[in-house]
């Protein structure tokens, strides 16, 4: 009977010591999860930072290369503006060189006459085009960028949208110009988020899940 007992004795304290190990091994577990979750939110927290950061030197820098642009007409001698013929003899000429200093998809200024003076990265050998206009199917009055900006009398910037020449995530920054009381045109400038991309792209290769928060 003795035996007995101390057999039910040694079974129960054995069981004991199986629950306390399996107790310790499950709060270990979790434990190990949840520094392995704080860690990958952090680590999610710091990529998120990053993204921000970038946004922030993408509005940066192309505020500044629309200003730029802007300055330049400014600086212009209103009698070099006060008509579609001036402002084409006069602008045109400058939009080439803007572009490819700022490294810009597009540099334009649309006409309140419905003409777009522009140059882009399909015009290789010209400094610059004009076209639309009234009675075209292009008129630079009807597009969202014209519209924000006069509405806004200052900077507008457009929502993320597919470029129809390189189908790439691009954004357009605009701002008005007037001159004695006139509206000389709205200034424009096309830029691509192709680093952006990038970006995005090897952060998803890499298994992070930044990405699908940055499209929602």
């Amino acid at each position: 009977m003795n035996i007995a007992v101390k057999t039910r004795v040694a079974l129960i304290a054995s069981l004991i010591i199986a629950v306390a190990i399996l107790g310790l091994s499950v709060g270990n577990m979790l434990m190990s999860e949840k520094v392995s979750m704080k860690n990958a939110l952090h680590a999610q927290a710091e990529q998120l930072h990053a993204v921000d950061l970038m946004l922030q030197d993408v509005n940066v820098r192309s505020t500044m290369a629309l200003q730029g642009l802007v300055s330049m007409i400014e600086a212009m001698p209103f009698e070099e503006l006060d008509s579609k013929e001036k402002i084409i003899a006069n602008v045109g000429p400058l939009l080439r060189g803007h572009r490819i200093t700022a490294g810009l998809l597009a540099s334009y200024i649309g006409l309140p006459t419905g003409e777009i003076i522009e140059n882009n990265i399909t015009n290789t050998s010209v400094l610059f085009g004009v076209r639309g206009g009234q009675g075209h199917s292009y008129n630079v009055t009807q597009r969202s960028w014209y519209i924000g900006a006069l509405e806004n009398n200052g900077l507008f910037q457009t929502e993320v949208y597919k470029d129809s020449v390189t189908g790439e995530p691009s954004l357009t920054y605009a701002m008005p110009i007037h001159k004695n009381g006139q509206l000389i045109g709205i200034v424009g400038i096309d830029i691509l988020l192709t680093s952006l991309q990038q970006i995005f792209d090897n952060l998803s290769a890499s298994g992070s899940n930044i990405w699908d928060i940055c499209t929602r």
